[in-house]
């Protein structure tokens, strides 16, 4: 996700996580990979409007 939004590790990791708190992100982890977890929107991050 970091290389897509050409960001460091660390601030996507904190963005997530303001994110995840303000209820538009919800956070799974892999069943099959430890190492991997899941974002996936919520319903309310329907009120979220596109960077400009």
């Amino acid at each position: 996700m970091g290389e897509t939004l050409n960001r460091p590790r660390p601030g996507v990791t904190r963005t997530v996580k303001e994110i995840e708190q303000k209820d538009y992100l919800q956070k799974t982890a892999s069943e099959e990979d430890g190492r991997v977890t899941y974002i996936s929107a919520t319903k309310a991050s329907a009120v979220m409007q596109p960077a400009r």
